[in-house]
């Protein structure tokens, strides 16, 4: 998450994902009804869909937020920034205090993936790449439409697999961070 957004409020949260989420609907809307719908008809759904969705995770991430927050400690927004930079990819810090903020969130981000087993983003990606082949069939068969569902659903499976990816992307920069 943005460094801007470190400490914002849960309300600024809900609002932040929930425009994100209520846009990408209104966009993706014309695609799920087979452009049968128009953007004015997506209004709605989206807004709705928008709002229900920042009311569950705005508060979801606060907390999450107020726990990294704890994890790291009192640093700065540019030490804050490079340690989560670290975290994922880069350089390795030469400041102690970001090397080791940086490591404690790569163990934390290793720590929340390893609490959903491999088998479960597997399954996963499965049941996507299915769906896939069902509109990839119906696209065939009857509508072109379908060719939007078909890839975003091959899509989705493929976010699916990335966190087994992560995994040992995560064990590696733990590895070089100590």
């Amino acid at each position: 998450m943005n460094v801007y957004l470190r400490n914002a409020p849960t309300w600024v949260l809900s609002v932040y994902f929930g425009l994100i989420f209520a846009i990408c609907l209104a966009i993706e809307w014309p695609i799920l009804q087979h452009g049968r719908a128009t953007l004015p008809d997506a209004l709605l759904p989206a807004v709705v869909g928008g709002i229900l969705f920042g009311a569950i995770i705005g508060p979801k991430m606060a907390r999450q937020r107020r726990e990294v927050n704890a994890l790291v400690g009192p640093l700065s927004d540019d030490a804050y920034r490079s340690a989560k930079r670290a975290a994922i990819r880069g350089p390795v810090p030469s400041d102690p205090e970001t090397r080791s903020a940086a490591e404690r969130l790569a163990e934390n981000g290793l720590t929340r993936l390893n609490t959903i087993g491999a088998r479960v983003y597997v399954a996963l990606a499965i049941i996507e790449l299915m769906v896939a082949a069902s509109f990839a069939y119906h696209a065939l068969t009857s509508s072109a439409w379908y060719w939007a569902q078909a890839i975003l659903f091959v899509f989705l499976a493929v976010i699916m697999l990335y966190p087994l990816w992560l995994r040992g992307h995560l064990t590696h920069r733990i590895e070089l961070l100590r």
